[in-house]
């Protein structure tokens, strides 16, 4: 294994592709740009099923009775295979060689199956079709995904992460807000049960359109080193562990992120829920009272992501910007657990935004810096990427029986699940402090 990069380019133990590995030349603002558009292509075609249509979706095909379980089967087992998917795309990608490159083949490839997938999940009359197709479109962003992220240590100097890492962090929240306006645009479904189709499938077209425009007009064809490794099923499950002790700046940062998106993604899966459940609002409002949470939260993350970014690389500072985010959602959640009527869960929802724009910020540049392996930087982002993915699964999982405690007439105890969200967020704001290769 290689040793790590600090912030400013000094080598140490335990991390990854600062350093020799590092570029040396600023990336243009051209391709930042069309890297940025590409994220956020990703973004726009998987979120808006995962934070609000699959859970329509699933209310259609089963019935109000059963769409908790259900939506947390689907989640949880859909996350699991994205959790093999990401670091076995990751190495192939790694080792790819073709006129198109390492990554532009993936990132291509991963995002026509998504719309193919997502195709099968706003059609398909049953649940297996269902997890089918969720579990394929997990697989398919997977790979778009984890091509991606590895062009910012192959194509981004250390001193540049935090702007583009901000960049392409504020993504999250644009692409859902853009999929989420798309989304409410279709007709009302109680009225026409047939419009969760369009809901589907706009938001992912237009994802296809905006990572096919940074496969064409990027000229990227980078290639693999000359001399590679065996790769089988040996070296596959390998790919899945990185020695804790051995690079222990990689292991506190995987548990800081983990846990603040133990508590984030638990309320993109449940809002839809939360809303008709908790706050009495029906189904067919749910489309529009998403996007205005989703609009609040955007530009709050924008405004944090922007600022928050060029900031950690003004000072050379990431931790502080990480633990601040994590306390702010963790403010969010409690609010959000004893919110009272949409209003307060709005304002609440904004003020999760705004700490989880200052993640984003620096989160990807501080990965970059705590990578084990420069010769690996797409399997080992494919392994940091379970950080977050994990959690997609695992709060789904762990929701229904938060939701179970002291529930009463029929309604899931919602203030127990955000204030373990809550939870989550705090200590994963204390887990950041051990990392010793940035500050």
């Amino acid at each position: 294994m290689h040793s790590s990069t600090g912030p400013t380019g000094e080598r140490g133990a335990g991390s990854g592709t600062g350093g020799d590995a590092a570029p040396k030349a600023r990336a243009s603002g051209r391709f930042i740009t069309l890297l940025v558009l590409n994220q956020f292509g990703i973004w726009l075609a998987i979120l808006p099923p995962a934070t609000v249509t699959l859970a329509l979706r699933v209310e259609q095909v089963v019935g109000p009775a059963e769409k908790e379980s259900a939506l947390a089967r689907l989640l949880s087992i859909g996350v699991l295979l994205a959790l093999v998917g990401t670091p076995l795309f990751g190495r192939l990608s790694d080792r790819t060689s073709g006129r198109l490159g390492r990554r532009r083949p993936w990132i291509l490839g991963g995002i026509v199956m998504t719309f193919a997938a997502l195709t099968l999940v706003a059609t398909g009359p049953t649940v297996p079709l269902l997890l089918a197709g969720w579990c394929l479109a997990q697989l398919s962003i997977s790979a778009a995904f984890a091509a991606t992220t590895a062009l910012i240590p192959d194509k981004i100097p250390v001193e540049q992460r935090g702007f583009v890492s901000g960049l392409m962090g504020m993504m999250i929240p644009v692409g859902t807000l853009a999929g989420h306006f798309l989304v409410q645009l279709a007709p009302n479904i109680q009225q026409y049960p047939g419009s969760i189709v369009l809901m589907f499938l706009a938001p992912a077209g237009a994802g296809v359109l905006a990572c096919t425009a940074f496969v064409v007009l990027v000229g990227d064809t980078d290639q693999p080193p000359a001399v590679l490794e065996p790769y089988g099923l040996r070296q596959f499950l390998r790919s899945f562990w990185v020695n804790p002790v051995r690079h222990p700046d990689f292991a506190w940062t995987f548990a800081s992120r983990f846990l603040v998106y133990m508590g984030y993604s638990t309320l993109m899966g449940y809002q839809v829920y939360y809303l008709t459940d908790h706050l009495g609002r029906s189904s067919g409002e749910t489309p529009r009272l998403v996007f205005y949470v989703t609009l609040a939260m955007a530009l709050a993350s924008v405004a944090s992501a922007w600022s928050g970014g060029k900031w950690s690389d003004r000072t050379g500072r990431r931790k502080p910007f990480v633990f601040g985010s994590a306390a702010v959602m963790a403010l969010g959640f409690a609010g959000v657990a004893y919110a009272p009527e949409y209003p307060v869960f709005l304002a609440m929802a904004a003020v999760i935004g705004l700490g989880h724009g200052l993640f984003l910020a620096v989160d990807l540049a501080l990965v970059s810096q705590v990578l084990p392996n420069p010769d690996d930087t797409a399997k080992d982002m494919g392994v940091f990427n379970f950080a977050n993915t994990l959690p997609q699964s695992l709060a789904p999982a762990l929701a229904p029986y938060l939701l179970a405690i002291g529930a009463a007439g029929g309604t899931g105890n919602y203030a127990a699940l955000f204030v373990a969200a809550a939870v989550f967020g705090l200590a994963g704001a204390v887990a950041i402090y051990p990392v010793a290769q940035a500050r």
